[in-house]
């Protein structure tokens, strides 16, 4: 098991991610401090593969889920100890050109906690987006065009 502290939200009170391995089933706990209540908050578990990306005092999160070149991508925004889904978009590399798609599923209605998730069934065409709109919106996203990617591989044993 390993952790770092990152700053996630706008206060100088850093976060703790947590990550076990870096294979697929394993995602990133995220854990902030409550100062108010001199508590810890659980936020979540958040992508796969021991790694996931944030904004810097933004409150935004990134996780991907899939495989094999298909890949669903979710953007969360934390806001107290609340994880609200503010954008999903999927990339689908299976074919020799990389489709991105957008707008193919209601971004704010996750039937399950943001951990572990299910890609969504392959859209169909009608909800196909460039590459730039693509980025875009990933931008839009996370409040950035340089998000942090915090994982496994980049943090500390914890004893």
């Amino acid at each position: 098991m390993r952790g770092a502290s990152e700053l996630l939200s706008y206060v100088d009170i850093p976060e703790l991610f947590v990550a076990l391995d870096t294979i697929s089933v394993y995602g990133v706990h995220i854990y902030k401090y409550d100062p108010d209540n001199d508590s810890v908050i659980y936020l979540g578990e958040f992508s796969q593969y021991g790694f996931c990306r944030y904004s810097e005092k933004k409150n935004r999160i990134w996780g991907q889920y899939g495989n094999n070149g298909y890949f669903e991508f979710y953007y969360f925004e934390i806001d107290g100890d609340k994880v609200r889904v503010v954008g999903r978009l999927l990339s689908d590399g299976g074919s020799e050109v990389i489709k991105y798609y957008a707008d193919y599923a209601d971004e704010t209605d996750v039937s399950t906690p943001p951990t572990h998730m299910e890609s969504a069934e392959r859209p169909d065409d009608s909800y196909l987006i460039s590459e730039e709109e693509y980025d875009r919106r990933y931008e839009e996203y996370m409040k950035t065009n340089e998000p942090i990617m915090i994982g496994y591989n980049k943090m500390v044993e914890l004893r």
